[in-house]
């Protein structure tokens, strides 16, 4: 009997290529839920702004007219001496009083002077370590929501004997107060901090959702009716108002398992059909040597994300020398890359970041009430070379390297 190879080989290829295609859809499955995630939580995450600085932290509706933050973006409220409101995404701005601020866990509890915003649903189930997250806020005085994505690194990370839920999502200034979601949208921390050493990249911290609502529960105003948590926060019923456990339009069933099983399912098949064919004479372009492919992965040097720079800073607290990573904030507020003890600075005074297409860093003032000089003149943006220096407030800063 004759076997026909060809018409075997191709019906194994065909077999293989529906494989792939099953697992490419649940890949676009994957990533428009994330995106439908992201985009229903949008109403519920505000902006924290300052008249004289701009955007400065970030909040988490948890109740109509109740804006969740950092216990840290409260205190810039009460010392920065400007009027502040809270802005929706779609830019409408609302003041605010402050109800209840705690350090330790770092939160607080705004109230609005309208009943306004879409509650954050709670997530009720375990996090677990390597769960999908997504940190949603307002960074670097950005006024456009901002969307990260990472994983949980760990449960209970300890910093300075505070215990945090560790993300590698991009964290940055302004992220303080924003929510930490899962994959179905539901809240699992409030963002707070991020590692601040050099060289170091994605490491975030979120107070944990255990600790949100034992901060929560501390908080029912007089009067309020037990249980029902309608406007208020309470113990009793469901924290802050939001139906716990329950998503807006229901969650995405969670098809992880399946999407392994397909993605081991193309790559048994692709294996079986290049076994199958081995051997078989076939025409192949010419290839690179091993030398010239390492050649050109070299050549290709650092992105420029992973390139740190050298500065001096000289103002009213010394002279020191700095080496950070990029992008990096200078300011007066502990969270910032480079902080300087100068009173004429703002809290977050000026960012410096890589952009496309420019060979050199460019610092940007981020809202600042005394701008960022360069040559004793005010500009929003500018080039910083070696040997280029900036002036914020009483403080110049000259890159070395």
């Amino acid at each position: 009997m004759t076997v026909c190879t060809d018409s075997i080989s191709a019906r194994r290829l065909r077999i293989v290529l529906v494989l792939l295609t099953a697992a490419a859809i649940l890949v676009t499955a994957r990533v428009a839920h994330g995106a439908n995630v992201t985009e229903a939580a949008k109403s519920s995450v505000v902006a924290i702004s300052s008249s004289s600085e701009g955007i400065f932290g970030s909040g988490v509706f948890i109740a109509p007219g109740r804006v969740l933050t950092a216990g840290h973006v409260a205190d810039y409220v009460e010392q920065g001496g400007s009027t502040c409101r809270v802005v929706t995404d779609d830019g409408e701005q609302y003041r605010f009083e402050i109800l209840k601020s705690n350090s330790s866990p770092d939160l607080a509890i705004l109230e609005l002077d309208s009943s306004v915003g879409t509650p954050i649903v709670f997530e009720t189930a375990p996090v677990g370590v390597g769960d999908e997250v997504w940190a949603l806020g307002y960074p670097l005085g950005l006024t456009k929501l901002v969307v990260t994505k990472g994983i949980v690194s760990s449960l209970e990370q300890e910093v300075e004997g505070e215990a945090y839920l560790q993300t590698d999502a991009s964290i940055n200034p302004g992220n303080s107060g924003g929510p930490l979601l899962n994959s179905a949208g539901r809240l699992i921390g409030i963002n707070v901090a991020k590692a601040q050493m050099t060289g170091v990249d994605n490491v975030g911290f979120a107070v944990p959702l255990a600790d949100v609502t034992s901060f929560l529960g501390q908080y029912a105003p007089a009067g309020s009716a037990s249980g029902t948590a309608t406007g208020s926060v309470t113990t009793a019923g469901p924290v802050g108002g939001v139906p716990v456990g329950a998503a807006a339009g229901g969650s995405a069933p969670d098809d992880s398992g399946l999407f392994l099983l397909l993605l081991a399912a193309a790559g048994g098949g692709l294996i079986w059909w290049l076994v199958a064919n081995s051997g078989k004479p076939r025409s192949t372009p010419e290839q690179p040597g091993r030398a010239g492919a390492q050649t050109h992965a070299d050549s290709r040097g650092a992105r420029p994300s992973d390139r740190g720079i050298s500065l001096e800073v000289n103002g009213p607290d010394g002279f020191r020398r700095v080496d950070t990573s990029l992008p990096a904030v200078i300011g007066r507020s502990s969270d910032c890359e480079i902080t300087v003890a100068d009173p004429q600075a703002s809290r977050h005074h000026v960012s410096i970041t890589w952009e496309a297409g420019t060979p050199v860093p460019v610092a940007r003032d981020m809202g600042s009430s005394n701008g960022l000089l360069s040559d004793g003149t005010r500009t929003s943006r500018m080039e910083l070379p070696v040997g280029g220096s900036l002036r914020v407030g009483d403080t110049t800063i000259t890159r070395v390297s």
